[in-house]
């Protein structure tokens, strides 16, 4: 130790030994005790929905923290944040916490005031790290959590904060399993799901109250506008077609209200049980004399001009996304408008189109789809990216894998993806979705959205095999989310016909399901150069313009567009 620090010690030992009193002021500490200080403050709560009992615990909640800061004479509440509590363990989808996260980074507020540590992050290591973020701003920037008692300023809050927010992140994974587990349930023993259903009533007692799981009765009113909205959507509307209509002719929801939006329509076509028990009648056969609209007058304007087409295996390595590019960019060859979807959370499309570090992308699918589950308006136009070979691009990134897991509880989870097609549909003539390889809900998202699918398969015996599960799961689609869905082919894929055991299996192949399926013409030979067009990100046109898989893809382009 340097010997100018030393002196003030020996001072302080010789006056102990001297029998003087040495006084050691306590270092200021940053809190809430000192009333001389005015605290700028925010407030931070989360609500489930959009819906009238959340918005109430919403007002509650202000007026809570208004009267709060009233009682505590240095604190200025500057702002309330709220956001819809329905992102689960992650922060990306929490537009309102972000901003007041860098409000506080800018030096906006002293102290965000919430009630408990899951309200502010459900996540571990989230927590942690933005406390310390805060704490360690100029000047600090405290949190605290009413309920737990702690002001992350405190000494030794972290340690405390860190079960909490350990017990809040196992809270949500357990409420997120227990939630499966009761969805499961219900879905088993037919039982009624809340909300209540366009088209139902459910029956009550004599005193007035709901008689649970009593059999539901139709309500011949409702049932009319149901039908309706079947018969416009298979002649061809969309669902904001359909929303906008409903509400010009203020025709009234199940609550009351005259506004409808494309998600609640979305969700009416894709309810098993209005399918089942209304759509077996149509409107006109049913004689009310009741017309809604006369279809007739909108049969050329509502025609359906662009095609959505879905790549999709459940299977990985069967050359998905270098058809998905190699076809996309071929139609665009021929002055197509295409739009590529990444439906991927590997974002291996959006690499394979030259954009190799797809985790850096801001927006993304996952953002679009999370905006149309919370009901937020956007723009389209600003989620597309614009490829050099003459292609869009919505692109995906490892964010999409928390979205799949978000989608479980929400309902009509299957048909998000269509309801964001169904807003840029008309700027193209083709969209093709990349499907990653799994059955999960991404991919009953890309099914429920697609016209078609195209299904890449190698020529191995286990493709064949596992080829089965896969028409399973898209007959299943078709019957309870998307009855017009067609299998357009089966393309042959990464095959070597110079061996006996590739061309045996093709025959396997065309002599099994070539009565049933379409399987095209054109093979796509095996051959390095399409492999080299990923980590190049771009196509096999540029890459190899004269090369065999060029030629390859180029014939099978012209197969799909005839």
């Amino acid at each position: 130790m340097p010997q100018d620090n030393r002196e003030p010690f020996g001072k302080m030992y010789q006056s102990a030994e001297d029998g003087g009193t040495v006084f050691i002021p306590a270092r200021p500490r940053a809190g809430l005790g000192d009333q001389a200080r005015i605290l700028r403050v925010c407030a931070y709560c989360r609500v489930s929905t959009g819906n009238d009992e959340q918005l109430s615990s919403f007002e509650l909640q202000q007026a809570h923290y208004k009267q709060l800061a009233k009682d505590k004479p240095n604190w200025d509440l500057k702002h309330i944040y709220a956001d819809a509590g329905i992102s689960g363990t992650s922060l990306k989808n929490r537009d309102a916490f972000n901003a007041m996260i860098a409000a506080c980074e800018n030096g906006e507020y002293d102290l965000i005031v919430t009630k408990q540590v899951s309200r502010f992050a459900r996540n571990l290591v989230d927590c942690i790290s933005l406390i310390r973020k805060l704490k360690n701003l100029e000047p600090p920037v405290g949190v605290l959590f009413e309920t737990d008692n702690l002001n992350t300023l405190d000494k030794d809050s972290e340690f405390i904060l860190a079960f909490l927010a350990s017990f809040a992140q196992e809270e949500s994974i357990k409420k997120r399993e227990a939630m499966i587990w009761s969805l499961a349930q219900r879905f088993k023993d037919r039982r009624l799901l809340t909300p209540p259903l366009l088209g139902y009533d459910r029956q009550r007692d004599a005193a007035g109250s709901y008689i649970k799981y009593a059999p539901l009765i139709v309500n011949e009113d409702e049932a009319r506008v149901v039908r309706f909205i079947f018969d416009a959507y298979l002649y061809g509307w969309t669902q904001a077609d359909i929303a906008a209509f409903l509400t010009g002719i203020d025709c009234r929801t199940k609550t009351g209200s005259t506004k409808w939006n494309s998600s609640s329509i979305g969700y009416i076509l894709s309810n098993a049980s209005a399918k089942i028990g209304l759509r077996q009648k149509s409107l006109q056969q049913e004689g009310t004399g009741l017309v809604l609209f006369d279809f007739s007058a909108r049969r050329l304007q509502m025609k359906k001009t662009t095609k959505v087409i879905a790549v999709c295996n459940q299977k990985g390595g069967v050359g998905k996304t270098v058809t998905t590019v190699n076809l996309g960019i071929g139609l665009a060859r021929q002055g197509k408008r295409v739009l590529l979807v990444d439906v991927d959370p590997q974002g291996s499309l959006t690499a394979s189109l030259g954009y190799h570090q797809p985790d850096r992308i801001e927006t993304t699918l996952s953002t679009v789809l999370g905006k149309i589950v919370q009901q937020k308006p956007f723009d389209p136009a600003g989620y597309i990216l614009h490829q050099e070979e003459g292609v869009d691009l919505l692109p995906a990134n490892i964010d999409l894998a928390m979205v799949e897991m978000n989608l479980v509880g929400v309902m009509g989870r299957e048909t998000v993806l269509r309801e964001f097609l169904e807003t840029v549909r008309r700027q193209y003539d083709y969209i093709l979705l990349d499907c990653c390889p799994s059955l999960g809900t991404l991919t009953a998202n890309a099914l429920t959205a697609a016209d078609e699918v195209i299904i890449p398969m190698l020529a191995h015996y286990l493709s064949i095999k596992g080829l089965e599960q896969l028409l399973a799961t898209i007959g299943l689609v078709r019957r309870k989310f998307n009855p017009s869905l067609q299998i357009s082919g089966i393309l042959i894929t990464m095959a070597n016909m110079r061996t006996a055991y590739s061309r045996d299996i093709v025959a396997l192949l065309r002599g099994n399901y070539g009565n049933k399926l379409r399987i095209f013409d054109t093979i796509i030979p095996e051959s390095i150069r399409a492999a080299e067009t990923s980590a190049e990100g771009k196509s096999i046109y540029l890459h190899d313009p004269s090369g065999k898989v060029s030629t390859a893809y180029n014939a099978f382009t012209l197969e799909v567009a005839s």
